[in-house]
Formats: structure tokens, C-alpha cells, sequence
């Protein structure tokens, strides 16, 4: 495969990994060198592993195709390589992470675009839970997985817990929805339709709830806690404006 290619002297380049059958990339990389090439021979535990390992069970292999090459620093391979896992989404793909940077600037909706640079500091006056998505969020999430990712599971519950109304989504210190919490059950005991779980977690809980009503959602939705709560590192979950414990 490739055998004629002068690596060398193709500097730095992106590539993209092919399902023949179809034609559908399943991975997108960058690189100097034959880096390239050393996926067809990883034996690392991954989605990717998994997927050509099934391709070469079936006697096929993938097709690697440039998407640029000639590329002058490695820095702006990884603008590239980010700018093509946003494009074709980082769920249709076997990559473990998104590209560099694609937190902070990459495919996002005008929307999320304002919220993300806007200056407008959120009050928040309602029993509320603050809970973060850091890990798990990413921009273009439908409505379910932002959702399912929101409402569980989670640790650490002050005693007013349950006077908590509404649950705020926070991603990168920017609220990105609002639910109204119907209730609180033990983790794992309410159906999941999108996520998948390891462990039993007993100890954990997680909230049903709806997408709250529009006056709500304009309180909070797309603003930032940043200045008026601090920044959303250090804590999973926070609670404010609770009913005092009697």
C-alpha cells in the first residue's frame, strides 16, 4: 500500500482512513512521515483498532486518502485535522477526541457562537442545580444526548436537594439548556434511550424532567456563570437558592 510515495517529502498532512464498502471516512488524522500508515499495524484497545480489524476479517482493508499535504507547520495540520472532525462529526467517526481546539473555536452554530463570546453575566434567582458537562458535551448535540447527559449521574446531594426546581446544563462556564426537574431516582433505575453505563453506582442519583418553559429558558439559556457563580471547574454539581433545611 502506498509503496511509491516519497514520505518525505510530503511535510506535514492531514489523512482520512475509508471504508471501502462505502466510501465513508471513519477517521481523520494528521501527520508527518508514514504516520499514516501505523494505525494499519496498532494493536491498542480503540473504536479504530476495532474497525479495521473488522475490515480485515472480512478481507479488506481501508483506503488512506490526503486530504492536504505540503502543510508548513504542525499547527496548522491540527487546524485542518480539527476543521474535518467537526465537519463530518466526531460521532460518525472512530477518533477518541475531537481536534485540537474544536472546544474554543471550532463548528458551532451562530447561536452558540454569541453565547460562547457574550458578555452577559446570568442572575440566578431560582432553587436551581448547577450541573457541569464538561466531559461529555459537545456542540451540535441533539436534544436527547444533551438531555441524558444532563440528568445523570451524579453524587454529593445536600439535604434541600429535592427543593431544587430547575437543573442547568453548564458547559465551559455557558448554560446550554434548562430542565425542570420532575424528581429524583436511584442511578441506573430510570430508562436511558442514548447512553450507556459501566458500574452499579448506587450511590448516585439522576432526575427526570422536561425542557422548561420558554420564560425560563430565556432567564438562563446561553448565558454565562462565569463571573456571578465562578468558574465551572472543581465541581460536578452546585446548589443554590435551596429551601432551608427545617
Amino acid at each position: 500500500m502506498s509503496s511509491n510515495i516519497q514520505w518525505s517529502e510530503l511535510d506535514n498532512y492531514v489523512y482520512a482512513y475509508v471504508d471501502p464498502r462505502d466510501d465513508s471516512v471513519f477517521y481523520v488524522g494528521k501527520g508527518k512521515g508514514k504516520r499514516a500508515l501505523a494505525h494499519l499495524s496498532d494493536t491498542k484497545e480503540s473504536k479504530k483498532v476495532r474497525y479495521i480489524s473488522q475490515l480485515k476479517a472480512l478481507g479488506l482493508e481501508p483506503r488512506i486518502e490526503l486530504i492536504r499535504f505540503g502543510i508548513g507547520t504542525s499547527e496548522e495540520a491540527e487546524i485542518i485535522e480539527a476543521s474535518c472532525i467537526d465537519v463530518i462529526g466526531i460521532e460518525n467517526l472512530t477518533n477518541e477526541v475531537r481536534g485540537k481546539g474544536s472546544r474554543h473555536v471550532g463548528r458551532k452554530t451562530l447561536e452558540e457562537v454569541s453565547a460562547l463570546i457574550s458578555s452577559e453575566d446570568v442572575e440566578i434567582v431560582d432553587p436551581v442545580v448547577l450541573i457541569l458537562i464538561n466531559k461529555t458535551f459537545h456542540y451540535g448535540m441533539d436534544d436527547l444526548h444533551l438531555y441524558e447527559i444532563t440528568r445523570g449521574i451524579w453524587n454529593r446531594f445536600p439535604k434541600n436537594y429535592q427543593s431544587a426546581k430547575y437543573a442547568l446544563a453548564i458547559y465551559e462556564g455557558v448554560v446550554q439548556e434548562v430542565y425542570e426537574i420532575a424528581g429524583w431516582f436511584s442511578a441506573h433505575s430510570t430508562q436511558y434511550f442514548v447512553r450507556e453505563f459501566s458500574g452499579e453506582e448506587s450511590d448516585r442519583m439522576e432526575f427526570v424532567g422536561k425542557i422548561a418553559n420558554e420564560e425560563i429558558r430565556r432567564k438562563y439559556k446561553n448565558k454565562t456563570i462565569t463571573n456571578t457563580v465562578g468558574r465551572s471547574y472543581g465541581w460536578s454539581t452546585k446548589w443554590l437558592n435551596l429551601s432551608p433545611v427545617s
